[in-house]
């Protein structure tokens, strides 16, 4: 949308407002999920992994699930499914700082303008952010 189309100010930071969510969230899906449940399914693997390398008596019955779907270890696949959750978490917190800070910066924009520059600005945070991702795993 052009800046100029805007009636006014607050238009302009509505609208890069609902923007910024809608690219942070394609973000999130790239890597994370927007598959329904699937939130739900991760916290339950994460839990269960928690639970079997904590030596806390089972049943764990997501882990043993991703056990033998891997063909591994209940140990395995709890390390596994930690690791990747540390992934996430790496990843969904800058997607997170970022989307915050620029609707920060849009709320406080003086101008279409200047709210379309944060907009833009955003958008540069996401693709390092997904550059970063792409170039291999977010753990040490």
């Amino acid at each position: 949308m052009k800046v100029s189309r805007f009636p006014d100010v607050d238009a302009a930071r509505r609208h890069y407002l609902g923007a910024i969510d809608e690219a942070a969230g394609a973000l999130r899906a790239k890597y994370i999920t927007d598959v329904p449940g699937q939130p739900s399914t991760y916290e339950r693997k994460e839990r269960d992994a928690r639970s079997v390398l904590a030596d806390e008596p089972g049943p764990h019955p997501w882990g043993e699930a991703e056990a033998e779907a891997l063909d591994v270890s209940m140990t395995e696949a709890a390390q596994l499914i930690l690791a990747q959750a540390e992934a996430w978490e790496q990843l969904g917190c800058m997607v997170e700082r970022e989307r915050m800070r620029h609707k920060r910066l849009v709320r406080e924009a003086e101008t279409a303008r200047d709210a379309d520059a944060v907009y833009q600005a955003a958008l540069a945070a996401f693709d390092q952010i997904d550059q970063i991702a792409q170039a291999g795993p977010l753990t040490d």
